[in-house]
């Protein structure tokens, strides 16, 4: 996976246990534990150790979205494989202060090019909960076409899909 990346008001660096104070900030935000779900992170600590979880698992990257100008923390981008799906997912978070800015297209038009310039995926998926219609509608804006629906945990789960 890449190290990193720039846009013109964006840069991605891969997610550090230096993040900690900003991931435990994020993983605590209102939109974070509706649509993601708490993820028992309370402390620094225990940022930390998720962070570390994280880095651990190779099935995973995340990459923290920063404005390019001040080098302030304002999201994640991720790619995720989960058990049983043909392909990663793309995630997206921002801190409720950067929503309704262009970041998020921002950062996942990029990210995607990324992945279509590496050729290492010919498609990806995205799983969103119907209730965040945000994360729809920008999933449409990015070309993504609905697949299925999936339960997950008791929860009903949107998959899209896009070719790269």
């Amino acid at each position: 996976m890449f190290v990193e990346l720039h846009t013109d008001r964006l840069s991605f660096h891969p997610l550090d246990v230096y993040d900690a104070s900003f991931m435990l900030r994020l993983l605590n935000t209102e939109s974070w534990l509706r649509f993601i779900g708490d993820k028992q992170v309370q402390d620094l600590a225990d940022a930390a150790g998720y962070i570390l979880w994280i880095q651990q698992n190779k099935a995973f990257y995340y990459h923290v979205i920063r404005l390019k100008d001040s080098f302030e923390p304002i999201g994640v981008v991720t790619l995720l494989h989960r058990n049983g799906q043909p392909a990663p997912d793309l995630g997206f978070a921002l801190m409720p202060d950067y929503e309704g800015q262009g970041y998020a297209i921002e950062a996942c038009a990029a990210y995607l090019q990324k992945l279509q310039e590496d050729k290492t995926l010919k498609v990806i998926l995205a799983i969103a909960m119907p209730a965040n219609e945000k994360s729809l509608k920008l999933l449409g804006r990015l070309g993504f076409s609905f697949e299925k629906e999936m339960e997950e945990a008791g929860e009903t789960l949107l998959v899209y899909k896009k070719e790269l």
